[in-house]
């Protein structure tokens, strides 16, 4: 008795284009959902290359769409890619706790009252100590975010002041009209 086994040649073509149809479809929230569950699965080196791939990436396309000629759909998706590169980097400049912990008081915006300071001088405990200014990208951040404070005004404007000297000395242009209208408080 002799068995013999056939060799079917399968076509998978639809079945391929129907997966890149469904990839392409997805949404942005979608694939930063499926980023999001890969990024917890990485360790620390792996999510570091991760946040720089992407920088490198939006760079690369940014590259592309310049050649060529000039056109409203380019210059449109230029102008996406740059306000996704700026999350990026701004990821990348995230720290740790550990890391947040160790800057002195100097670095941070406004340090709220009631706390008592260490050995080292820092206000303890740490989390009264709130807008990182340690570096270029927290300073951009903690300008952005001085208005979603839930701290006085009198505070917010001591903060927004040490804000624009660190903006200064991290040669960010800061324009003078950056400042909060409080006088829907009064």
């Amino acid at each position: 008795m002799y068995i013999i086994n056939e060799m079917k040649e399968l076509d998978f073509t639809d079945q391929i284009i129907q997966w890149r149809e469904e990839e392409a479809a997805k949404t942005k929230k979608q694939w930063d959902k499926i980023d999001t569950k890969e990024l917890k699965r990485d360790d620390k080196k792996e999510k570091k290359e991760h946040e720089k791939d992407a920088i490198k990436d939006d760079e690369d396309k940014i590259k592309k769409l310049k050649k060529g000629k000039p056109s409203e759909k380019k210059s449109v998706e230029i102008h996406d890619i740059k306000k996704d590169e700026k999350y990026d980097k701004a990821k990348a400049a995230k720290m740790s706790s550990k890391q947040k912990n160790d800057l002195p008081d100097s670095d941070f915006a406004y340090i709220q009252p009631g706390g008592k300071k260490d050995s080292e001088g820092k206000t303890t405990p740490r989390s009264l100590r709130h807008l990182p200014i340690n570096d270029a990208a927290h300073v951009r951040n903690a300008l952005a975010r001085l208005d979603q404070t839930d701290i006085s005004a009198e505070a917010k404007k001591a903060a927004l002041k040490k804000i624009k000297a660190a903006a200064k000395k991290f040669g960010i242009k800061v324009s003078a009209s950056a400042q909060i209208d409080y006088s829907d408080l009064y």
